[in-house]
């Protein structure tokens, strides 16, 4: 900032304290805050340092006596928070680092190192994160805006690259960030792992010509998000997905696992969903009942096996030929219903979006008193019963069962009453 803007600044803060005589106040937009404490400490005293003309550009007085480089001004921006930095043996850092040997500090000090591709670009750039490139580092303010010490002003540059002490014209200052202008970024992390994602699917068996949709929430004190998916056991995708909450594509038939991972400097937590993909009709299903004769009272249940491959099972079901059941049974393996006197043929389909199997079972249902089982009450029933209850003839187990029309157990003369009594009425 020069010294035309630091007046500015200067009748800018004289009209904020009139409006407050006056208990007006202009409406002043703020920076969303860092995630982390010591990180906006950090950022308020660069803010701080960038508005103070008494601090400039300097490699030989980089030391903020008065002046700073590129990275001294990011070290003593944490240092001025608190912030103590470890290489990897353990020995503590006290003096400033550069930007070639930042990355030792930083990242056995709590920070992440990231690719800007890593983080999905600017989207990804986070308010506190380091900035980074060969030969050059700034802060990240959010908002657009970045932060640091960019280099000696033209008109007062030096061959041993110690012009005057101060600024002498937006040397240290706030600037507009340009993405394409960084490597990477380093970001602290608060000190905890990652909350754990919970992925989802809309179903678990799709087709080869279907895209599958892995999705997963936002999850907190995730740097990025990595996808690791495994087919048939082995290694198929394994990738970071930036920060993206979605994966889409299509694959070829198999088994999969999925596991998306929130990570960060600390750890990683996951978590995982499976599913198959077919490229082939559903196996044939095979259907069965218990007998194929049933009266009116009894529930017929059509039972099936679970078939490779199906997506849902459909039941249609013909009444005399003609069409009396007809819908999907989704995931069930059974069926049971009472039915009205008639031949009955109950097909069980698996389907999927490739093709569908069928399969077929027969049964029929008789009224009591039917004891020829021809679907009708006639004089040919009530002549069978009237020979057994005269001991001409015996009944089956079948007969015996429509026989007895008060359902007491006992096959008598009042059933045979009852029989006449349909037969007639």
């Amino acid at each position: 900032m020069n010294t035309k803007q630091k007046s500015l600044k200067g009748i800018f803060m004289a009209l904020v304290m009139i409006f407050s005589l006056f208990g007006v106040m202009p409406q002043v937009e703020m920076e969303a805050s860092a995630t982390n404490s010591q990180i906006e400490s950090a950022l308020q005293w660069a803010v701080n340092i960038a508005d103070d003309q008494s601090h400039g550009y300097s490699q030989k007085n980089r030391n903020g006596n008065p002046d700073y480089d590129c990275s001294s001004f990011v070290y003593y921006a944490l240092k001025s928070a608190g912030f103590t930095l470890h290489n990897s043996k353990g020995t503590t850092l006290t003096y400033a680092f550069t930007t070639s040997t930042m990355k030792e500090w930083l990242t056995n000090s709590g920070f992440s190192y990231f690719t800007m591709s890593q983080i999905g670009g600017e989207s990804g750039v986070q308010r506190g994160d380091i900035l980074w490139k060969s030969g050059h580092t700034e802060l990240y303010l959010g908002d657009g805006k970045q932060v640091g010490a960019h280099g000696c002003n033209p008109t007062s540059y030096a061959p041993n690259r110690s012009p005057n002490p101060g600024d002498q014209g937006d040397e240290i200052s706030v600037a507009n960030f340009k993405a394409s202008s960084w490597t990477g970024i380093f970001r602290y992390n608060s000190g905890s792992v990652p909350e754990k994602p919970n992925i989802y699917i809309e179903k678990n068996l799709y087709s080869i010509n279907e895209t599958i949709n892995i999705n997963w929430n936002k999850t907190q004190n995730t740097d990025l998000y990595w996808l690791h998916i495994y087919k048939d056991g082995n290694d198929y995708i394994n990738q970071s997905v930036n920060q993206d909450l979605s994966y889409s594509a299509k694959y070829p038939a198999g088994n999969y696992t999925a596991f998306i991972v929130s990570f960060n400097g600390i750890g990683e937590t996951l978590s995982s969903v499976k599913f198959v993909v077919y490229d082939s009709a559903p196996e044939k299903p095979n259907p069965y009942i218990e007998k194929e004769l049933y009266s009116i009272n009894e529930t017929v249940n059509i039972t099936w096996d679970e078939t490779k491959n199906t997506e849902h099972y459909w039941i249609h079901i013909y009444r005399d030929g003609n069409d009396y059941i007809n819908q999907s049974v989704n995931q069930d393996l059974s069926y049971s219903a009472k039915y009205p006197a008639g031949n009955y043929t109950a097909f069980i389909v698996s389907f999927n979006g490739i093709g569908e199997t069928l399969n077929s079972v027969k049964f029929y249902v008789t009224d009591n008193g039917d004891l020829n089982h021809d679907n009708e009450i006639t004089i040919s029933d009530t002549v069978i019963f009237q020979k057994y209850i005269l001991g001409m003839q015996t009944l089956t187990q079948e007969q015996a069962k429509f026989a007895d029309l008060t359902q007491d157990g006992i096959i008598n003369i009042f059933d045979l009453t009852l029989l006449k009594h349909k037969l007639f009425s």
